[in-house]
């Protein structure tokens, strides 16, 4: 007897410890975000054979941005694999393209001189002094490195980087090289009056050329790392039609998993009591990940009504503040813990007609000294006033003071300018547009 029940504590104290790792698993599940969710299950099929997944499709969203421009390079494309770096990419370009003559060793010397910007670190009068190399025989070596990719590599200077890309880019307004090599600190200080006076040049093809240039890599090196793609994919996604609030889960990025039966009969073919007792266990632990993601997607729908429930207005009308809600709220109108609450809003984001937002951006951590409104909630407000001026005639600071306060927000000029500056969004001196 005694046997017995010894037996019997020792499986409840499995049990307990299983069900203990499973609710910690269960909840690190919710935490993660689409990607590290991701990861975790690739490990998982590392570990359980019986485990299928299927990658997301996220090509299609609108919240994909891309930061970075590869013109069509075979061999770079092949090389581009996160496992070889900058300069090797450079160097195999320099092997593939140029004989092995004293100009290429020059080329080499180069690069083991670039930074890890792509930018030419040293100046060709000390490159003299340090190779014996001649004045032109470095200025060849550094026009040939020039001509590799990533445009802009080997660039003595921010300013020679831009020109370097205009050069290859059809598409650079036809004045951008000229305006680069000759009026640049003008160009960049926005003293385009100047410019303008000097060359006959009009605003707007300034303004023109000073967008384009914004658009260009100030980081050769980097622009070649696949981490210039990024990704902001919703979780969840609102529709507005006729004043009516649709909520949709975003399936087509979400990692599916499923058993793979086909092999679980081969498997149980084999008449073996261990891999009988493996397999059924990996077959639950697949049943598992079912329920536990299941549920995890369930969670952050439910926070998701919730948060269009308490923020009607400002889905229907943008222009409509958002208003404070804490988590504490949603963890009580939906019987939650606050902590499940937290984690369900971290890292997941919602899809508008007018922007995607991070789930906890409709939710401020304390009210602060009585007020209705988060910082985080006026950011997005100011962001909204910003993006619906008149481009020719931006509001100034103290015009968005007098705007908040209509909306019953009072706040200073000078925490306008903070929030501005947080959300990198320039004074509206510098703002303003030459159409």
């Amino acid at each position: 007897m005694k046997q017995k029940l010894g037996l019997s504590n020792v499986q409840t104290q499995t049990q307990k410890i299983r069900l203990s790792q499973e609710m910690k698993q269960s909840i690190e599940l919710l935490q993660y975000n689409k990607d590290q969710l991701q990861e975790f299950l690739r490990n998982k099929v590392l570990e359980n054979p019986l485990l299928e997944i299927s990658e997301p499709v996220i090509g299609s969203f609108s919240g994909l941005h891309s930061h970075g421009r590869m013109d069509d390079y075979d061999p770079l494309v092949q090389l581009s694999d996160g496992t070889i770096s900058f300069y090797d990419i450079v160097i195999r370009q320099i092997h593939m393209n140029y004989r092995d003559t004293y100009l290429r060793k020059l080329i080499l010397f180069l690069v083991n001189h670039l930074d890890e910007n792509g930018f030419l670190s040293v100046s060709l009068q000390e490159a003299e002094k340090m190779t014996g190399g001649t004045g032109i025989e470095l200025l060849d070596a550094l026009t040939l490195l020039q001509q590799l990719e990533p445009a802009g590599v080997g660039a003595r200077d921010m300013r020679e980087c831009f020109m370097l890309q205009c050069e290859r880019n059809e598409s650079a307004p036809a004045l951008a090289y000229f305006i680069l090599e000759e009026y640049y600190e003008l160009l960049m200080k926005r003293k385009w009056e100047e410019i303008a006076n000097q060359t006959n040049i009009s605003l707007k093809e300034i303004q023109i050329i000073f967008d384009f240039v914004g658009n260009l890599y100030t980081s050769p090196a980097k622009s070649m790392e696949s981490g210039q793609m990024e990704y902001v994919v919703p979780d969840l996604s609102v529709k507005v039609e006729d004043d009516e609030i649709t909520l949709k889960e975003n399936r087509g990025a979400q990692t599916k998993i499923k058993l793979n039966v086909a092999y679980l009969r081969t498997l149980r073919e084999i008449n073996d009591q261990e891999t009988k007792k493996y397999l059924n266990e990996k077959e639950k632990e697949v049943h598992w990940l079912e329920m536990v993601i299941a549920k995890r997607a369930s969670t952050i729908f439910r926070v998701g009504e919730f948060i269009i429930k308490y923020q009607e207005d400002f889905f229907l009308k943008p222009e409509h503040p958002i208003k404070s809600l804490k988590l504490s709220d949603a963890a009580t109108d939906l019987s939650l813990h606050e902590s499940t609450i937290s984690r369900a809003v971290n890292g997941k984001y919602l899809e508008t007609n007018f922007g995607i937002f991070e789930l906890k951006t409709f939710f401020s951590n304390n009210a602060v000294k009585g007020e209705d409104i988060s910082s985080q909630q006026i950011k997005i407000r100011i962001k909204q006033l910003i993006s619906e001026e008149n481009p020719a005639k931006p509001f100034s600071d103290s015009k968005l003071v007098k705007m908040l306060e209509k909306d019953q927000i009072p706040i200073s000029r000078r925490t306008i300018a903070k929030y501005r500056d947080s959300l990198g969004i320039l004074p509206s001196s510098k703002r303003k547009r030459y159409e």
